[in-house]
């Protein structure tokens, strides 16, 4: 049986929006080009001020609470990066839905962090990005993940188990 393995992407609330100029991703769309509009549009209906990771607590406390999720459920997770911004991660994980795996993932972390900002009730935007990684592609999606976001900030790497 061949493994299934997702690399799952999502930010943190009002950090990408709808219409940004970076891009984004629609559900029925896929990749979208910037609409300003949308943008505008999207920022005017948030209901909280942009959440962004600063403190080095806070995304350990995501990373911790995505390994205790994947541990729970019995899910490989192969490397994970905490941004400020945003989460990557590659996960192998069999007989589930990506969007459960990220659901999960979401949900887990946001407990973590409501101890630390019981202030906030929203941390992460809707929805997400998740591509199914099969063969050669997983070696470049994991140095991606690890290595090519630039100063590494809250990390795992299987292969390094004991970072």
């Amino acid at each position: 049986m061949v493994p299934v393995i997702y690399f799952l992407t999502f930010s943190t609330y009002g950090t990408h929006l709808p219409g940004d100029a970076r891009g984004s991703t629609d559900r029925h769309q896929g990749r979208m080009a910037s609409v300003p509009g949308l943008a505008r549009f999207a920022e005017s209906e948030m209901q909280e001020t942009p959440y962004r990771m600063e403190l080095a607590t806070d995304r350990r406390a995501v990373r911790d609470a995505i390994l205790e999720v994947c541990r729970h459920r019995e899910w490989r997770l192969l490397a994970l990066h905490v941004r400020a911004d945003h989460v990557h991660g590659v996960v192998q994980a069999e007989r589930v839905t990506p969007g459960r795996v990220m659901g999960d993932w979401k949900s887990y972390s946001s407990r973590g962090l409501r101890v630390r900002r019981p202030d906030r009730q929203k941390f992460w935007t809707e929805g997400g990005d998740v591509r199914s990684v099969r063969g050669p592609e997983l070696a470049r999606i994991l140095a991606y993940v690890l290595e090519g976001q630039g100063e590494p900030m809250e990390i795992y790497d299987a292969g390094q188990p004991d970072l």
